[in-house]
């Protein structure tokens, strides 16, 4: 596991405030003073833990890297990466997730986090209160 991070190469999302999706602001891979390798990195996410308010029984939250060639991800590349469900009463635990990114993934990397409403239509809550970090390892 890589350990090097950067504060330039680091984003938070804060969760949907309702069943619906957030786009993080992107990272560009070729900005600033690093000439990345993108075999020499990982992408790292960190999901918050939930509380059945916000996440009840049935409910998700699922979690996509979205890579694109432009800034304005016209026709971006997607990577789903792990979903969060309410469970059991207890909401959903926080998760760690960590990963090396295809060397032919896009310049700019953004995260998706989608929350939608269980299929018995009990409606997620507001997770807006929760961000899940995310950022480049060296």
């Amino acid at each position: 596991m890589l350990n090097v991070r950067d504060a330039a190469l680091a984003k938070s999302i804060a969760l949907p405030a309702a069943a619906g999706s957030v786009h993080s602001a992107a990272l560009d891979l070729e900005g600033g003073q690093y000439d990345i390798v993108v075999g020499n990195m990982e992408v790292s996410i960190e999901a918050p833990a939930l509380t059945t308010a916000q996440l009840p029984d049935g409910c998700t939250a699922a979690y996509v890297l979205e890579a694109s060639e432009t800034p304005g991800f016209e026709d971006p590349g997607s990577m789903p990466l792990f979903s969060q469900e309410g469970e059991g009463g207890e909401g959903a635990a926080a998760r760690a997730f960590s990963f090396r990114l295809p060397a032919d993934c896009g310049r700019y990397l953004r995260l998706t986090i989608t929350t939608a409403d269980a299929v018995d239509e009990t409606p997620v809550g507001d997770c807006s209160a929760a961000s899940a970090p995310f950022g480049l390892r060296f």
